[in-house]
């Protein structure tokens, strides 16, 4: 499997920051994508459920899980 994140400004006054863990299937190939929202509104760590994360992407899947929502509030 491959493991990495992308980090991206959502707003273009980067007032908004996410953060994507994405596991996906070593081979080359077009693979069906799964978008996973954790509990709490989707900020619990992905990491708590990696052992399913990784069984769904070794079946053929691109596994995307937000890991991390960063609000910077202006003052």
């Amino acid at each position: 499997l491959i493991k990495f994140t992308i980090s991206s400004y959502i707003m273009p006054n980067k007032s908004l920051q996410m953060e994507l863990d994405v596991v996906a299937p070593r081979s080359p190939n077009s693979y069906p994508a799964i978008l996973y929202l954790t509990g709490l509104a989707g900020l619990t760590p992905s990491y708590f459920q990696q052992a399913l994360i990784d069984s769904i992407a070794e079946k053929g899947f691109v596994f995307m899980t937000v890991i991390s929502l960063i609000i910077q509030i202006s003052k």
